[in-house]
């Protein structure tokens, strides 16, 4: 799937991944609620921490306007438990260890980290309907930032 075919009002691209809990979870577990599925590049990493405790600490703010969080990154669920655990996290985090979702969604691409090249994803945000369908499509966010925005765009009611 490319940038083009992610549109907003059709349907999300469909997954198959497993969580921090070694569980495999799909498009249709979250069906009949509304999703923010979140892209991360890397888990400990500083903006990807800081951005996972933006979301554990406004979770509650976010459910009661009706919005399940979910994290994805590129990380294994050895990876994913360790994140969770060391920084209290209470949403689940999903593993696209082959980066089948990513790619799907077109969020990959060069970066360098540590004076290296990497292609990694690039962090983004899929808000879903109750329906799978897609709301919104916000890539490139900015990580000390991006939980205030959608807070404000989606809890200030």
């Amino acid at each position: 799937m490319t940038e083009e075919v992610l549109k907003v009002g059709e349907p999300a691209p469909d997954f198959a991944l497993k969580d921090d809990h070694g569980c495999v979870r799909t498009l249709k577990d979250f069906q009949g609620r509304k999703l923010i599925l979140y892209f991360y590049p890397e888990d400990e990493t500083p903006g990807c921490t800081i951005e996972a405790q933006g979301f554990r600490d406004h979770l509650e703010d976010f459910a009661r306007a009706g919005w399940q969080v979910v994290g994805v990154s590129n990380d294994d669920v050895a990876a994913h438990c360790g994140f969770r655990d060391h920084h209290g996290l209470n949403f689940p985090l999903l593993c696209d260890v082959d980066r089948t979702l990513s790619n799907d969604c077109a969020l990959m691409s060069e970066q360098v980290k540590d004076g290296k090249m990497r292609i990694r994803i690039n962090r983004s945000t899929l808000l879903i309907d109750e329906n799978g369908r897609l709301l919104k499509v916000m890539r490139g966010v900015a990580a000390r930032e991006h939980v205030a925005e959608l807070l404000q765009m989606l809890c200030s009611k």
